[in-house]
């Protein structure tokens, strides 16, 4: 049935397609791949809490196997299944008018899938919510991530930096990117601005000795 539900979903026929999922569970609730495949439907419906359930019921199913070989077989959805629920919350996260609550729902995200795509769009949602010490943190870990694109993760750290005033964190940040991408043209700007802020600062304080 879920073979058959995944066609109809991707048919565009979305009620047909629901129907089987649901069918299927009347059957047998201890299937992960079910779980798992309904969860990707309703996230691609915007239905992100019903995916959440659906993420979270499957992970729950695999952590109650035993060592078999259907638990091996299950791994990879498992996996794939923590991926998709950690981009879900994110999308809560971004969502949330609560900036505690959101942050609580990035770090679940994080534990969840400690990748630098992860790291880096929990960075801009602190961002946008004006936490740049938080935002910080995040860019320096999507860029020792290394598995995504470090160059422009360092000058996110270097941006929030900025923004908090530290001015020389935000220097090595932003020479950090340039190393990983000459070519890094944010990086570039904002570390010529820097340099001249540093350097009124600097003569500022000369002055006034």
């Amino acid at each position: 049935r879920i073979a058959y539900a995944e066609f109809l979903d991707s048919s565009g026929e979305f009620e047909a397609a629901e129907k089987e999922y649901k069918k299927t569970f009347e059957k047998s609730d201890g299937y992960i791949y079910g779980h798992f495949s309904y969860g990707n439907f309703l996230f691609s419906s915007g239905r992100l809490k019903e995916a959440e359930r659906e993420y979270r019921e499957a992970l729950r199913i695999f952590s109650e196997k035993p060592g078999t070989i259907a638990y091996l077989n299950d791994f990879r959805f498992s996996r794939e299944c923590r991926e998709n629920l950690s981009y879900v919350l994110i999308e809560e996260a971004a969502k949330s008018s609560d900036r505690i609550h959101a942050a609580e729902i990035l770090m679940e995200a994080a534990e969840l899938n400690p990748s630098s795509m992860v790291y880096e769009k929990s960075a801009d949602i602190m961002m946008s919510y004006e936490n740049y010490a938080e935002a910080e943190a995040l860019y320096r870990l999507a860029a020792e991530a290394n598995d995504g694109n470090s160059s422009r993760a360092a000058a996110g750290a270097g941006v929030a930096s900025t923004r908090s005033g530290n001015l020389k964190k935000a220097a090595y940040y932003f020479n950090v990117a340039l190393e990983k991408d000459p070519g890094n043209r944010q990086a570039k700007i904002y570390l010529e601005k820097i340099a001249a802020m540093l350097y009124r600062q600097q003569d500022g304080e000369k002055q006034k000795n």
